[in-house]
């Protein structure tokens, strides 16, 4: 990772990401990815994302700089992929510079206060069980701290009343879920569900970007899904200015009842 900015030519790129994601500014990033999805044409290829503003502006193909500059390419990004971070994270983060695809558990940022951002990924099932589908969103410090209190207020309770309700729904976040993929038999899967998550279902702890720190999960649900290859795209409906500045990422995994 090359940067003219704040964050110097060794920054972690995690710690970048984040950042960019919540806070943009006018950082001017370089990042270099190696696989075979962004110029599904050609096979394995290394490119280069230039990123300002906390936005991904272009896409060059380098694999062949070497080679007299042959076959070099550069594109714009399609405009529903270059708001903030999030389309070159979701491969940096789900794994797709390595040869194999990502595999679940795996966590997406995922900026909900913005209206209309989609994030996408693709997913190679290996085992046929119920994947549950959900949304985390982190504070900092201990779970009494400021900040834990701030995002507790705005995710809600996790106590139900008879009609099973949530007593302390906290914000709505309206979104849609599509998986379309194959399974290992050939057989096609296309899901699409439109779900707006109130309350929370859990609550956790861990170390975040450094920090002391812990989330709060919302469930999506849970979807059966078998051994193939899927396309799991999500989408947010409105924005939700109130989640700005809190880290939130979409999550798929499972429970072990």
């Amino acid at each position: 990772m090359q940067t003219q900015s704040k964050w110097g030519r060794n920054a972690d790129p995690y710690r970048v990401m984040w950042a960019q994601s919540l806070y943009p500014d006018q950082s001017e990033i370089w990042m270099t990815f190696k696989t075979a999805t962004q110029f599904p044409d050609e096979g394995m290829n290394v490119f280069q994302v230039y990123f300002k503003d906390g936005k991904a502006l272009t896409i060059k193909n380098v694999t062949f700089e070497s080679s007299n500059h042959e076959n070099r390419k550069e594109a714009s990004m399609p405009r529903k992929l270059i708001v903030l971070f999030i389309a070159v994270v979701l491969c940096f983060l789900s794994g797709c510079a390595t040869a194999g695809l990502p595999k679940a558990p795996i966590g997406l940022p995922f900026a909900v206060h913005h209206g209309g951002i989609e994030i996408s990924t693709e997913l190679q099932i290996v085992r046929e069980r119920a994947y549950y589908f959900s949304i985390r969103f982190y504070y900092y410090g201990d779970s009494s701290s400021a900040d834990a209190k701030r995002v507790r207020k705005l995710v809600g309770g996790g106590a139900r009343n008879k009609a099973d309700q949530y007593t302390e729904p906290g914000v709505a976040v309206p979104s849609v879920l599509k998986i379309e993929g194959t399974t290992e038999s050939g057989q096609k899967v296309s899901i699409e569900k439109e779900f707006v998550i109130t309350g929370h279902d859990a609550h956790g702890f861990t170390g975040f970007n450094g920090a002391i720190g812990g989330y709060f999960t919302r469930g999506i649900g849970f979807i059966r899904l078998a051994p193939g290859i899927y396309r799991i795209t999500v989408r947010t409906l409105k924005d939700i200015p109130e989640l700005a500045g809190t880290p939130v990422e979409f999550r798929i995994g499972w429970i072990n009842l």
